[in-house]
């Protein structure tokens, strides 16, 4: 009888470690998908850099929608997915960033049984400047909302070069502070337009008129 319960034990701790290891196996057999959502910014020195995005895309597959995939600043927790294959991501259009340039869908393909991963990286409405002037000065960039979204000084020759790209579209360009005595300056309005490469930078001449301090009354 000794025996017998000793085998009854047995068998019954065996039987519970299969039923632990039943979860384990089953969530190893699940389909997943996760996405990182990518933004590239044209820089001066004529290379991309890339940011997060944030936004919605609802996953479809065979014609249905089996999901959505959301990307925060954290980016994204993976969801499953249904069977093999390909899938279509498919922004939402009042999800997604100002300054991305999207696709109708991005086509992914899923491996079933495992985590899969998808990166979508996506170019920008975006583009660079660059200014020169007589001498060191200070500008504030303004948009059309009124808002002024960048403060910056010229070196001593006067240039600067936008180090990343912003969003296209009408600025002012203010000038703030001038290293010579006396200027005449009129806000200039600036056309930032979408960067495709070098030639599409905007080239602003900054150029003002002063009067030389030798030549004021008095001096």
């Amino acid at each position: 009888m000794r025996m017998l319960g000793k085998r009854f034990l047995s068998l019954l701790l065996t039987l519970g470690m299969l039923l632990m290891l039943l979860p384990t196996a089953a969530a190893s057999e699940l389909t997943m998908l996760q996405v990182d959502f990518l933004g590239m910014y044209a820089t001066s020195a004529g290379t991309y850099e890339s940011r997060k995005f944030t936004g919605d895309f609802t996953v479809m597959q065979n014609g249905e929608a089996v999901g959505t995939i959301r990307l925060t600043d954290f980016g994204s927790d993976p969801i499953s997915v249904p069977g093999t294959g390909n899938v279509q991501l498919v922004p939402v259009a009042e999800t997604m960033p100002e300054d991305a340039i999207m696709a109708a869908s991005y086509t992914v393909s899923i491996v079933g049984g495992r985590l899969n991963k998808a990166v979508i990286a996506v170019l920008t409405d975006t583009g660079l400047f660059t200014v020169h002037t007589e001498s060191s000065s200070s500008f504030d960039l303004i948009n059309e909302r009124g808002e002024t979204i960048l403060s910056f000084d010229t070196d001593s020759r006067g240039d600067y070069a936008l180090p990343a790209a912003i969003h296209t579209g009408l600025y002012t360009l203010r000038m703030t502070k001038a290293s010579l005595a006396i200027e005449s300056w009129r806000d200039k309005i600036i056309n930032i337009e979408r960067y495709t490469g070098a030639d599409s930078v905007t080239k602003v001449n900054a150029s003002y008129y002063y009067v030389p301090v030798n030549s004021l009354p008095g001096c």
